[in-house]
């Protein structure tokens, strides 16, 4: 009686843990992500902070027809993200741009490789707090991305890749960002997978 009642236990906690497991497994499985090479640490996204205009010669002698510079910034001077291991692994584990709930995947959208995004060098303004992305000459819809750092991606498994900058980056602020903002007339529907490197 004993006996089968301790053959009980074990089979329930057996099915617990078997439970645990593959729910974890799965939650791992359906979900897009950037992680360092350990595999621990992952990339929390930063969303947009608000944009910055700034006058030009050309808007100044129009009287504001022609539009200022737009510079679309990050919040902070420096991201939360502080690393010193620059390889990263590239999670496409759902390629569907909505989740369960309908929320729109502003990171990764629907993207299938490391390929459709690009790494760019922040530009920091420590007096106003933040990170600048790039410019935006508004009257020529122009982007001007001079911080675009190329990167070689790998894959190693279905849905893993592996990606290296093709130089070790300088101590500094950048960021992972799917490469559809180039053409996009609004950039708060993206993600910004930002980080620093520390000296």
């Amino acid at each position: 009686m004993i006996n089968s009642f301790r053959m009980r236990i074990i089979a329930t906690i057996v099915l617990l843990f078997n439970f645990m497991f593959f729910t974890q497994l799965f939650a791992q499985n359906s979900t897009n992500g950037i992680f360092l090479e350990d595999g621990d640490t992952e990339l929390h996204a930063s969303l947009l902070g608000g944009n910055e205009f700034k006058k030009t010669a050309v808007s100044f002698i129009t009287f504001g027809a022609v539009p200022s510079e737009r510079i679309p910034f990050l919040l902070n001077a420096s991201s939360g993200n502080n690393i010193k291991n620059q390889s990263f692994v590239f999670s496409f584990s759902n390629n569907d741009p909505f989740s369960d709930t309908g929320t729109f995947d502003r990171g990764f959208r629907d993207s299938k490789s490391p390929k459709e995004f690009i790494l760019l060098r922040l530009k920091t303004n420590k007096r106003r707090n933040h990170r600048q992305i790039f410019k935006q000459k508004t009257s020529w819809q122009e982007r001007v991305v001079a911080a675009l750092v190329p990167f070689t991606s790998e894959q190693v498994e279905p849905g893993v890749f592996s990606v290296t900058p093709n130089s070790t980056l300088e101590a500094g602020e950048y960021c992972f960002v799917h490469q559809d903002i180039l053409n996009a007339p609004i950039f708060s529907d993206f993600a910004f997978y930002d980080f620093s490197i520390e000296k």
